[in-house]
């Protein structure tokens, strides 16, 4: 098992980097992730044209939003027996997840 000793040994972490995860937002986890991976951050909406960033954020909120209502209905009901915990949260996390994303955007 690889511990946080042989990540900061080859500069691949460093606690005092990213300081505790528990300490920071979920916003700010987010934002340096898109940061990390070159996504649009901080785009002033209003200036400018992001017609096509705009709908590609809220087809990510669309279908996360699917997903979530799809482990709530079963047969076009809502039995709260048949809904599975984890599925359920995974799914939840993802929608916080794209939700944030849209936010950091811009």
């Amino acid at each position: 098992m690889i511990t946080k000793e042989d990540m900061e040994a080859f500069d691949y972490y460093s606690a005092d980097q990213y300081g505790d995860p528990r300490q920071r937002s979920p916003l700010d986890m987010v934002r340096e992730y898109h940061q990390t991976s070159g996504l649009p951050l901080d785009m002033d909406i209003f200036k400018g044209s992001f017609e096509d960033l705009v709908e590609f954020r809220l087809r990510l909120v669309d279908e996360e939003s699917y997903e979530v209502a799809r482990e709530v209905w079963q047969d076009g009901f809502i039995d709260c027996d048949k809904i599975a915990p984890e599925r359920l949260l995974k799914e939840l996390a993802d929608l916080v997840y794209v939700v944030y994303g849209f936010a950091a955007t811009f």
